[in-house]
């Protein structure tokens, strides 16, 4: 070995210290001693985004006066929580019980009772919700 080969196989060295944790193919990482920053709510909007037109919307919806004069009230619900429509059952509405609109999809192909189940079913799936019986039963549940 000359001289040249020593001095790489040295800078090798001295680059992992520990080889044998790597793979053939994995270079060393410099771990670099960053501190962690906390990251506010708020964001702030460069001055070149405003000047093209957007501005930063409140939390709470400030209601016109005309619009109070009416009697619309503020919900006071911060606009990033979920709706409470998304957690709970709609109420669909339909002329016949849901017992009855299960019983009417056995029904025979010409009998109005099987289409108007059939129209119920259409009715709840259009608000992602299924029959479904459960101990003898027929409940609502999301699809």
């Amino acid at each position: 070995m000359n001289s040249a080969d020593d001095k790489v196989v040295k800078e090798i060295k001295e680059v992992s210290p520990s080889s044998s944790t790597l793979g053939k193919e994995q270079e060393p990482v410099a771990l670099s001693q960053e501190a962690v920053q906390h990251i506010s709510t708020e964001i702030e909007i460069p001055e070149e985004v405003e000047r093209a037109g957007v501005t930063r919307l409140s939390e709470t919806i400030e209601l016109p006066p005309d619009v109070r004069k009416l009697g619309v009230t503020s919900a006071n619900v911060p606009l990033t929580s979920p709706t409470a429509s998304s957690t709970t059952i709609p109420k669909i509405v339909l002329p016949i019980t849901d017992a009855e609109v299960v019983s009417g999809l056995h029904a025979k192909i010409t009998s109005a009772l099987r289409w108007l189940a059939q129209w119920c079913i259409k009715r709840l799936k259009k608000a992602h919700l299924a029959l479904k019986s459960v101990h003898g039963k027929i409940i609502r549940v999301k699809n």
